[in-house]
């Protein structure tokens, strides 16, 4: 099952520096995002539905339904690892 797994941003440029310009003026093209345990980038929506399918996260009351990186470890759930990502901590009974 695809699962969200790392904080992403997409910008693209003609090549490197033009996107570390872009990142630095913090230019309106920069789309935030997540990568898929399944290595695919998708957009806050889209990892909203993501993240609520595989049981990531609760269904959100109100305002936009959009993933932020804080829905999954606000609440202790979820702790993140460099190479793997997000992972879900066993509570204990």
């Amino acid at each position: 099952m695809e699962k969200i797994s790392h904080a992403a941003l997409l910008i693209k440029g003609m090549h490197h520096a033009i996107c570390f310009e872009k990142m630095a003026r913090q230019d309106k093209t920069i789309v935030q995002g997540f990568v898929t345990n399944e290595g695919r980038f998708v957009d806050r929506k889209k990892a909203y539905q993501i993240a609520l399918l595989s049981g990531q996260i609760e269904p959100i009351n109100g305002g936009p339904k959009i993933l932020l990186s804080e829905d999954l470890w606000r609440d202790n759930y979820y702790l993140y690892d460099k190479k793997n990502g997000y992972y879900k901590i066993k509570l204990e009974d």
